[in-house]
């Protein structure tokens, strides 16, 4: 892997001092990442794949009978070379800004990003409020000890705060959507990003929040 991604960049820098090098900022394939991940890594955890292949499995025999060009289409391999777009367990987390502090009466209504409160210190749950449940998830979380996991509410903008959110280290409000658009999907709300900043895994709910840091902290 470290080899291909020696020569990804070599070519592209020899493209770019022969003044060939085009930059396409939807870049992908090969390109994403340089194809560094570790989608393969038994210890990541990620529930939206069987979901969604499931349920675009549905969608493709409902849709049998209809002449559709599929050429888009793709499936999804372990190392990028056919990226489709989504976050997967295993990448590494993107950043998102425009996140505005909520839920105590004197936060400043300044802009923040996930980078700020991510760390390499610690685990950081990001719980989007619309897709799962915050106060079930936060009191699982302080289950675990102190300092191990940091907790994040992301609330869509104009959305209600929801019960419980009180429990975590942090609550946003999504004010430009970026991260909702970067992270959630149909059926997953909760998302671990590690200490390294990739992300470990992305659930459903708090029963596999536990499973997910059961495998993780398992001793041999």
């Amino acid at each position: 892997m470290i080899a291909e991604m020696l020569d990804q960049t070599t070519k592209l820098l020899d493209k770019t001092f022969a003044g060939e090098y085009e930059p396409d900022h939807k870049s992908g394939g090969s390109l994403f990442q340089l194809g560094v991940n570790y989608r393969w890594s038994p210890i990541v955890l990620d529930e939206r794949n069987p979901i969604e292949a499931a349920m675009d499995a549905e969608e493709d025999s409902l849709m049998e009978d209809y002449d559709f060009d599929d050429e888009e289409d793709q499936k999804i391999d372990s190392y990028g070379t056919l990226f489709d777009g989504r976050l997967r367990a295993g990448d590494r987390a993107p950043d998102s800004c425009g996140l505005i502090q909520t839920g105590h009466p004197n936060c400043p209504s300044t802009s923040h990003s996930l980078f700020q409160i991510f760390g390499s210190t610690h685990h950081t749950v990001l719980l989007f409020a619309d897709a799962v449940d915050c106060e079930r998830t936060l009191q699982q979380i302080r289950r675990y000890p102190p300092g191990l996991m940091k907790s994040a509410v992301i609330v869509k903008h104009r959305h209600p705060v929801p019960s419980g959110a009180a429990l975590a280290d942090y609550v946003f409000e999504d004010r430009d959507g970026h991260a909702h658009d970067a992270y959630t999907s149909r059926v997953c709300g909760l998302v671990v990003v590690r200490p390294d900043g990739i992300v470990g895994a992305i659930l459903r709910g708090p029963s596999s929040l536990h499973q997910y840091f059961q495998t993780l902290l398992a001793r041999p």
